[in-house]
């Protein structure tokens, strides 16, 4: 992976900080001195809080969880400070719960490799107050794993960049809308960015987000503009608020294909000149765009680098669409599909396997209807030919 603080990131790393299994705070410096870790646990906190059932959501249920007094506890959420024991503890809870599987599972949504690269990404940049990159083929994950973020976070704002949004304009109106949507839905006054011209619809958003604990999450990414592009970088400088760590911004998180790869790649000054007609990313900007992570490339699946996905991973991912017919061989299929870069991932086994029930006779389909169903979606039989994954193929029965 590319990146301007001379180091890489690699695929293990990233799914630690995802899975988040050692505490957020380092044993060694006092609790304290940890300004920015210790806003991530408030954030971690409140977060932990707002997923509890209705009954359990008071202060005073909490501190029973966390043994502490209940006045400390939300007092240190509110953003005071309190003891170096106190802190200590919600760590330890708060890292116990995650260990036992809280996050980054949220609700139905099956975690795999690619998600946990995608939530390791989103943290470094919390951490860093960076600009994230996430790039992979369709399919591949991106947006389920976003949107589970957004399910997870107290104050996440995901948008999906339409032709209409490309540019400062209606990319200002599309994040105006989140964010309005967003304060409705929490019981907030969202009309501050109602009706807004585009100058002053920036400068409510510049506002808003000064200071704030929030994420931006930007899908779509290949399709923005320069003048879009800018904007972010803007919004970015906006943020900007002191504090004894040092400046802290609101991360931005960018998705998109590989086209959008190639522009970050090139505004970095590596890899082939940027291709005829793509908005140039100015120097200011590719500089904040860190970690960049290619999906397809850094994610190995069981230490293949040219698989992306498991055998268990697949059948995962049909059980939760209530797919659960699917005989051996057709799971094979099912594998070779989703690491198949040109097939459409795991959405389109999703999509083909679907279609394949509703063509099927019998409780259990197999090949002959996940190559009509493949027919059906691709216009041709497809079987998905990845170099290496035949000879390295798990077998179902070792799956499980």
């Amino acid at each position: 992976m590319d990146s301007d603080r001379g180091s890489s990131i690699n695929y293990r790393k990233l799914e630690e900080l995802a899975r988040l299994d050692a505490r957020l705070l380092d044993p060694d410096k006092p609790a304290a001195e940890q300004g920015a870790k210790l806003d991530e646990l408030r954030r971690e906190l409140r977060d932990f809080r707002s997923r509890q059932p209705e009954g359990q959501r008071s202060w005073a249920a909490l501190a029973r969880v966390f043994g502490m007094d209940s006045g400390g506890l939300s007092r240190f959420a509110a953003g005071e400070s309190a003891g170096e024991k106190s802190i200590r503890r919600i760590d330890e809870v708060l890292a116990a719960a995650t260990k036992a599987g809280d996050r980054p599972q949220v609700g139905e949504f099956v975690t795999t490799a690619v998600s946990l690269a995608c939530f390791g990404a989103i943290r470094l940049g919390i951490s860093h107050s960076s600009m994230p990159v996430l790039v992979g083929s369709p399919g591949a994950g991106k947006t389920l794993a976003l949107r589970a973020f957004v399910g997870q976070s107290a104050v996440s704002i995901y948008v999906c960049v339409t032709p209409e949004a490309a540019n400062a304009r209606g990319l200002s109106s599309l994040l105006a809308h989140a964010i309005n949507q967003h304060l409705v839905a929490s019981g907030k006054r969202g009309a501050v960015f109602a009706g807004h011209s585009h100058p002053r619809r920036v400068a409510a958003l510049c506002g808003w987000l000064r200071g704030r604990s929030a994420v931006l999450l930007i899908d779509e990414a290949q399709r923005l503009k320069a003048s879009g592009l800018d904007l972010l970088r803007a919004l970015h400088d906006a943020s900007e608020v002191s504090t004894p760590n040092g400046p802290q911004r609101v991360p931005i998180v960018l998705a998109g294909d590989h086209t959008f790869l190639r522009l970050v790649v090139g505004a970095k000054g590596a890899g082939e000149p940027l291709t005829k007609g793509r908005p140039i990313i100015a120097p200011q900007l590719a500089r904040r765009l860190w970690p960049v992570v290619d999906l397809d490339r850094d994610v190995p699946a069981d230490g293949d680098p040219r698989k992306l996905f498991t055998l268990g991973e697949v059948k995962a991912v049909l059980s939760q669409q209530r797919l659960r017919l699917v005989d051996d061989e057709g799971l094979r299929f099912c594998l070779r599909l989703a690491n198949d870069p040109h097939a459409g991932r795991l959405g389109l086994v999703v999509a083909v396997v679907r279609l394949a029930f509703d063509l099927a006779d019998g409780p259990r389909i197999g090949l002959a209807e996940l190559y009509e169903a493949s027919k059906l979606v691709f216009g041709t039989p497809v079987e998905p030919v990845v170099p290496g994954v035949r000879a390295a193929e798990e077998t179902v029965s070792a799956a499980g």
